[in-house]
């Protein structure tokens, strides 16, 4: 693509190209034709439907919402085929089927190797017909390497320089408008003209099972982080509209929840200026005015437009703003809370008045919570206050357990505020993050966003502003480094323009192959008149680096709430509405891509190592299994998946109990043989569990229970089979042979919850210590049946509510547990395993301490790990740990049933609490929400690449790894029901 030459450069009167090598890509309409003859074809909807469940709570039909084929985009989609769906002119007398081919696109550049400058810039191609669960996964071979972007060269900028006689001053802006031209010049290579007729009139397949039909694609979403989405909508970042699918202005972005804010949502949709941008380009290529001249911007500024035509030619009624889906990943876990977090330590700081005792006292509790699940939570970092190299699980682990570490940090009212901000930051994760909605549960999510934005906005405005918070040493740290290089920049010698020679004005275009292999291609950028082509590269000598600036102080730093992260969350619901659940086309999935194409790097020479992997790629795909082997494999996943749990009957470990028990004055095991004849005999009679408190059992009755040889046999671990809210199979292993005494241990928690009648708190909570099977006989005149038995129980240190602490989600607080005396006969017992629900957390009550009073010995004992003589007075439960156990507590999960989840209301066991707001603070709100405020043009509103608009954690961010959470619920397969 060529562009005439500006003013600033007169002296070229001919038309210049610079050519970009290097872009990769293969044939969109071929990938399509490959996605729905492939393996996994079969597993493709081509019809969408509405999916619907009765709720438990209003005996109501609720819609559901997950995958995008149940979702109103692809039903409206495919309604407007059916019945305006065009044919070619010369098949217009066809009458195959019309399917909707729902295109889902990724994008995000990725380093390759943790040390050097290799870095690929793939985009993803998926069809979201195929169901998340098979999608999601990084090996299943849905996911289609479409293009390889090429990154602008580092030699353009010595090629720019040597004309450009203003190439100091406006650097910055041509180098970000030339990336925007190269983005939109790679998707005009890939919209091609096979495309757009397929597009218009369908593309006829004949798919896997051998009939032929029309298929129509169409763009649904498209998953990036917020700078490519700035590049896909053609719009500036951190701009006076920085908003990719609104015209909010910056001046406004704190209203999340606010009346005004959910009517710009809905009612100022961005759309492509066209006609604007059209002239602008003319200002800048035909006039040869600077991009940001006063001309250009009369134009643009208004909407954070910018001089770059958009590259979706695919009609009038397509805005590439609808496809840009939120991104929970980037948005919340590693923008809006990331933020949060650090002014959190910030304050910490600031209460220590000088001293890191605070700090000190925050790591150490997180160090203290015990790791949860497979990967659920991790073991937490020795300084979790430094958020050195953290990646988004990272911060999501930091979240879940954030109330009981911050509890007591702060000093009242500013404590108990904190409180209720961290619990509906953790509530509003969990639902937005959800792989199965409801009518029910959206409509908490939306109610929920609204008091979010509020809580936020008062935690800014009635606690921060009460302390005095400054950078963060790491924040000085990036800020003068940043600062180091700029100057750098700025003091750098810049070559004298010189005249190109005449042959080295341009460089012709490679022909696009059309070919669904990988071939190499060239992208032109487009570029404005002052931007030629040049092949020299004259050498400049190497700038002498300054010392770090003076002035290098702590600065004030605040809650920052004007943030674009921030808006997007008032997003979320009307696009999981729109398109399904979050996780269907979160960023997650693309980053757990790039893994694939960093392992194929480990296997280039390293020289032009992305043409290697797109190469390696291709025979990978040639070589991918079938689904008939995949589900082969899924189907010989751990034995005996209908079974509610297993439990080895392995006889290595035998005990005889009289051994096990004779002459032990541990507290654990006193009247262990009674209380195990009494747990036995009860499960015999098929009486119903009641904490094993059968007080008409007389000594003759435990005597009908006989154990083979007197034995029992232990065993390492326990698994439990459950159904999760999103009718998926999963379990949790319990394994007190790691940690004995394993609610109370920094290491692991193996806790189970189990139902409880509708009266009490929803359920019944205890630590394992050990897991045993016998050989059991019932004789006597009550015995129908005596031949033996095996039969599997736990043995459990029981733990009960704490009195008199009211939570809920209206109190806006955590269930509050603790052990059970020893003095309680019934403090240690039985249990058998059917009645478990599943494996949940328990986090210390930090501020309550320690104690001895729970269980009085110095000797050892069972239920406590070696070395240990006290215990943690109390426990939170982790009702966020994941997403199944917060609706085991909301009791909305559609795949959980009656004793699997707390009964209706029963989670909200205390009155509301009202908000303890100051009373002139909510009217303030009030006025400031039914007000309209008036657009403030800022005169400096420049794009994202000048660093002085930079956040002043951007360097922060360049070591955090964007990889996905592994906090997220199992894909396997759909289950049975819980017991």
């Amino acid at each position: 693509m060529t562009r005439n030459l500006p003013c600033e450069a007169a002296a070229y009167t001919s038309t210049q190209t610079f050519s970009i090598s290097g872009l990769l890509h293969r044939k969109l309409t071929s990938v399509i034709q490959d996605a729905f003859n492939d393996p996994l074809s079969h597993l493709l909807h081509l019809s969408p439907f509405k999916l619907f469940h009765r709720s438990p709570i209003t005996q109501k039909e609720e819609r559901i919402y997950g995958e995008i084929y149940t979702s109103d985009a692809f039903l409206e989609e495919h309604e407007k085929v059916q019945r305006y769906g065009a044919l070619p002119p010369d098949d217009l007398g066809c009458k195959r089927e019309k399917v909707v081919a729902a295109l889902m696109f990724s994008s995000d550049a990725t380093h390759l190797t943790d040390f050097g400058n290799a870095k690929a810039w793939p985009i993803y191609l998926m069809l979201e017909n195929l169901t998340k669960y098979i999608r999601a996964r990084p090996n299943s071979g849905a996911m289609h390497h479409l293009a390889y972007i090429p990154s602008l060269p580092d030699s353009f900028q010595d090629f720019a320089s040597t004309f450009h006689s203003k190439w100091r001053t406006q650097k910055q802006e041509i180098i970000a408008h030339c990336r925007r031209e190269l983005m939109h010049a790679v998707w005009k290579a890939i919209l091609d003209d096979d495309f757009i007729h397929a597009y218009h009139y369908g593309i006829v397949i004949k798919c896997i099972d051998g009939i032929e039909r029309r298929i129509y694609p169409r763009f649904f979403t498209y998953s990036a982080d917020y700078p490519e989405k700035v590049l896909l909508a053609t719009i500036r970042d951190k701009g006076l509209c920085p908003c990719p699918r609104c015209l909010i202005t910056k001046s406004k972005l704190d209203g999340l929840g606010l009346r005004r804010d959910i009517t710009t949502h809905a009612n100022n949709v961005r759309q492509f200026m066209a006609g604007n941008v059209a002239i602008a380009r003319r200002v800048i290529y035909k006039l040869a005015r600077p991009i940001c001249s006063a001309a250009v911007e009369d134009l643009l500024k208004s909407f954070s437009g910018v001089p770059t035509s958009a590259s979706f030619p695919l009609g009038p009624s397509f805005n590439p703003s609808t496809m840009l889906v939120v991104d929970l990943l980037h948005e919340f876990e590693l923008g809006v809370w990331k933020a949060l977090f650090t002014h959190l330590i910030r304050l910490v700081h600031a209460a220590g008045r000088g001293s890191d005792d605070l700090v000190v006292e925050l790591d150490k509790r997180y160090r203290e919570i015990s790791t949860f699940g497979r990967g659920t939570i991790r073991a937490f970092a020795s300084n979790s206050s430094e958020m050195k190299k953290l990646a988004a699980r990272d911060f999501e682990d930091l979240l879940q357990c954030a109330i009981p570490t911050f509890e007591g940090l702060l000093s009242e009212p500013h404590n108990k505020r904190l409180m209720k901000l961290l619990y509906r930051t953790a509530e509003w994760h969990a639902l937005a993050k959800l792989r199965m909605h409801t009518d029910g549960t959206l409509s908490i999510l939306d109610e929920l966003t609204v008091e979010l934005g509020k809580l936020l906005r008062q935690f800014r405005d009635l606690t921060c502003s009460q302390f005095h918070t400054v950078e963060l040493p790491r924040e000085v740290s990036a800020r003068t480094r940043r600062q180091i290089r700029q100057r750098a920049a700025a003091t750098a010698p810049m070559p004298s323009p010189h005249p190109v020679p005449p042959a080295a004005r341009s460089i012709p275009l490679e022909p696009t192959l059309p070919t669904a292999t990988v071939r190499n291609n060239t992208a032109i950028a487009s570029l404005p008149q002052t931007l030629i082509n040049n092949t020299s590269q004259p050498t400049t000598a190497a700038p002498v680096l300054p010392t770090a600036p003076q002035g290098s102080h702590h600065k004030v730093k605040g809650l920052n709430l004007s943030t674009v992260k921030l808006h997007f969350l008032g997003d979320y619901v009307q696009h999981i509405r729109q398109f399904g659940t979050t996780d269907s086309y979160s960023t997650q999935i693309g980053e757990l891509a790039h893994r694939l194409v960093k392992r194929l790097y480990g296997l280039t020479n390293k020289k032009n190592a992305v043409h290697q992997i797109s190469q390696k790629y291709s025979r990978q795909q040639a070589f991918q299994r079938n689904a008939e082997r995949q589900e082969e494999q899924d189907a010989n996943k751990p034995e005996y998946l209908s079974h509610h749990h297993i439990i080895s009957h392995s006889r290595n470990t035998p005990l005889n109990i009289f051994a096990f028990t004779q002459a032990d004055t541990d507290p654990a095991k006193k009247n262990f043989i009674p209380k195990l004849q009494d747990h036995l005999l009860g499960r015999m009679l098929d009486r119903p569990f009641d904490g094993d408190e059968h007080d008409t059992f007389s000594h003759d009755d435990r005597n009908t229970i006989r154990l083979r040889n007197n034995t029992i046999y232990q065993h390492h671990t326990a698994r439990i089979n459950y159904t999760t809210y999103d009718i998926r199979r999963e379990y949790d292993i319990i394994n007190p042979r790691t940690h004995p005494f394993c609610t109370i241990l920094v290491i692991e928690a193996i806790v189970f919850l189990c139902f409880a009648d509708a009266t009490a708190h929803p359920f019944w909570y205890g630590a394992v210590i050990g897991i045993f099977h016998a050989d059991v006989q019932h004789t006597g005149s009550c015995s129908c049946d005596l031949s033996w038995k095996t039969m599997d129980f736990l043995w459990v240190q029981w733990l009960g509510v704490v009195p008199n602490h009211s939570f809920g989600r209206k109190q806006a607080k955590l269930p509050k547990i603790g052990f059970v005396p020893d003095t309680d006969e019934y403090a240690f017992g039985f249990l058998d395993p059917s009645l478990i629900i599943r494996g949940c957390h328990l986090i210390p009550t930090f501020v309550e301490g320690r104690t001895t009073a729970l269980l009085r010995t110095n000797t050892h004992t069972a239920a406590r790990p070696n070395g240990q003589l006290d215990d943690w007075d109390n426990y939170y439960v982790g009702i966020f740990v994941d997403r199944d156990i917060y609706m085991r507590f909301l009791s909305l999960g559609v795949g959980h049933h009656n004793g699997t989840a707390a009964l209706p209301n029963n989670f909200d066991d205390a009155d509301y609490e009202h908000d303890d707001s100051p009373e002139e603070y909510n009217m303030a709100l009030e006025s400031e929400d039914s007000r309209g405020d008036s657009d403030n043009l800022e005169d400096g509103d420049r794009d994202s690449d000048n660093l002085e608009d930079r956040d002043s954690d951007e360097e922060n961010e360049e070591d955090d790894d964007d990889r996905g959470s592994a906090n997220d619920d199992s894909d396997n397969d759909i289950g049975y029901d819980d017991l």
